[in-house]
């Protein structure tokens, strides 16, 4: 038995909606109720778009949007009765694309749309939805992005270091949480204040200077 009591694991497809409507129902059947759902499912193609063959392209929109939408759609099944939340993962790409990447940006720019109307559309039902947007976070998903430019990624945050698990961790509970209950509609930014000016980097060297 887990500490917080019992966890229960569950697989599927995403983006295929027969097995979607099997978990969801599943997991309603296991436990009487869903009172949270995180849609997290991602993939992060480097591709410059003139090398993107279409597959690509519609894996990419698949897993990153349209998981989104057959997710939220099923648990509103199970949620608009009793309330709950939902929360989508976006990315600092959906606020600013980056060349090699637009594929990637434009589906998160997808979901933040998508979160907003979203929001609307399932309040009358006591449904929160809202989403988190990482900045540069260590996993495995942006090992390789870091392995090429740590630092160069890292000049361009104010608090100069990356993000671990736990910092996106805290914010979405915190979202899902009773303390957010009048927070609908709207997004987390968790980037360490990644360009919140243009120039982060200047106030460290400043200070290394004196």
């Amino acid at each position: 038995m887990a500490p917080y009591g019992e966890v229960k694991s569950y697989e599927m497809d995403v983006t295929n909606e027969t097995q979607v409507g099997a978990v969801f129902s599943k997991a309603f059947k296991d436990y009487g109720k869903i009172d949270i759902f995180i849609n997290n499912a991602g993939i992060y193609p480097q591709c410059m778009l003139s090398e993107m063959d279409v597959k690509q392209w519609e894996l990419t929109m698949n897993v990153n949007v349209n998981s989104v939408f057959l997710c939220a759609k099923e648990v509103f099944k199970y949620m608009k009765g009793s309330g709950g939340v939902i929360i989508n993962a976006a990315s600092y790409a959906s606020l600013l694309g980056s060349a090699g990447s637009a594929a990637y940006a434009a589906s998160k720019a997808a979901v933040y749309s998508l979160t907003k109307s979203m929001a609307a559309e399932f309040a009358p039902y006591g449904i929160r939805v809202n989403g988190y947007i990482p900045g540069v976070i260590e996993t495995e998903m942006t090992r390789g992005v870091i392995d090429m430019k740590k630092e160069e990624l890292v000049d361009a945050i104010a608090l100069h270091q990356l993000g671990k698990p736990e910092d996106v961790a805290n914010a979405v509970a915190f979202l899902a949480s009773e303390e957010a209950s009048y927070i609908t509609g709207t997004f987390i930014e968790i980037s360490g204040g990644k360009l919140c000016v243009q120039n982060p980097d200047m106030p460290w060297k400043r200070k290394m200077h004196g």
